[in-house]
């Protein structure tokens, strides 16, 4: 399991953060890298009220560039506000739950 300050938790965060910081649209719409006691991760995004759930760190890349297509196709939607949470953790898909 993971806990609080174990160093595999800082090991995965600081993953998540070092991706995060090097895209520019991540870097500007992430706010907070969180991690459970199953080592799944999630995050919150600037100004957004829902969480993305990324889960494992498998497959990063492609999950984080799933949320940046999701988050442009719902922007031009106008259904940002729609959402109470966005999971990532499927393969080649978004699945999201309406508030």
């Amino acid at each position: 399991s993971c806990l609080v300050g174990s160093e595999m938790c800082i090991r995965d965060s600081y993953k998540v953060a070092l991706t995060v910081y090097k895209d520019s649209f991540l870097k500007t719409y992430v706010t907070e890298i969180h991690q459970n006691e199953n080592k799944e991760i999630s995050l919150k995004l600037r100004l957004l009220d829902f969480e993305v759930l990324v889960g494992t760190l498998d497959n990063l890349e492609i999950k984080l560039q799933n949320l940046k297509a999701f988050y442009q196709k719902a922007k031009k939607d106008t259904m940002l506000d729609v959402y109470k949470s966005v999971n990532l953790q499927f393969e080649n898909q978004v699945v999201c739950t309406e508030k």
